[in-house]
């Protein structure tokens, strides 16, 4: 039940993160540390719990953007040509 306690008290702190700063990385974090809470409230170890952070936050960051990219629109003649 520790680390059950511990992955909420992880993704409370991202959460706050995440609305501190408004970056869009500690909201994947968050997605993470909530899976393996359950994860670790349904018994598991620590190496399953870890796993299940670590793909909850990969797959939540990459569908996040790809959709970006999706909606992002087309560049133009004027956007491309033009340095930053």
């Amino acid at each position: 039940m520790t680390a059950f306690w511990f992955w909420v008290f992880v993704a409370i702190a991202f959460a706050i993160a995440e609305i501190m700063t408004v970056a869009l990385f500690a909201l994947f974090i968050t997605i993470g540390a909530l899976g393996a809470a359950i994860v670790a409230l349904l018994g598991f170890g620590l190496l399953v719990q870890a796993i299940v952070l670590g793909v909850l936050g990969r797959t939540w960051s990459s569908a996040c953007t790809l959709a970006a990219h999706r909606c992002a629109p087309a560049p133009t003649a004027w956007s491309a040509s033009r340095r930053c």
